[in-house]
């Protein structure tokens, strides 16, 4: 069972003052989710995959499908996809952070490899599902 203080939407945006681009890990409850790494131009790189918690304080992340889309005005052009098969088995830990961008505080994951490009991340929100990914759309979840 994976614990629901990882359920939910991760971004690097609290962390990206000035920053063009955004990435964001995202957690769903059935142990699937996805990566992202989305800037200004449109460009949206996303790899999904499943996770679980196989020790207190370690995240595993399984990459099973690359995606590279542009996505304009709600619109949605997969440029590519193709299958991973990727592990990545990092310690994390929970705690509470304020940055220039967010002075009240939030909740911050910290782990200890990055993912897809950063390694810290605020959560945003708890509710997630497969429709907040743009690509599932035109390219729909097994």
């Amino acid at each position: 069972m994976n614990p629901a203080e990882l359920v939910g939407l991760w971004s690097s945006e609290p962390y990206e003052y000035g920053s063009m681009e955004m990435t964001e890990l995202v957690l769903l409850s059935d142990g699937r989710g996805w990566s992202l790494f989305e800037n200004s131009a449109g460009a949206y790189e996303l790899e999904r995959l499943t996770w679980s918690v196989p020790e207190p304080g370690r995240l595993e992340l399984h990459m099973h499908l690359y995606v590279l889309a542009e996505i304009n005005e709600n619109q949605v052009e997969v440029e590519q996809q193709s299958p991973l098969d990727e592990r990545q088995n990092v310690a994390y830990t929970l705690t509470s952070d304020t940055t220039v961008l967010e002075p009240d505080g939030f909740v911050a994951l910290d782990l200890s490899e990055r993912v897809v490009v950063r390694s810290r991340f605020g959560l945003r929100r708890r509710e997630v599902t497969v429709e907040d990914d743009r690509t599932h759309v035109v390219v729909p979840y097994g």
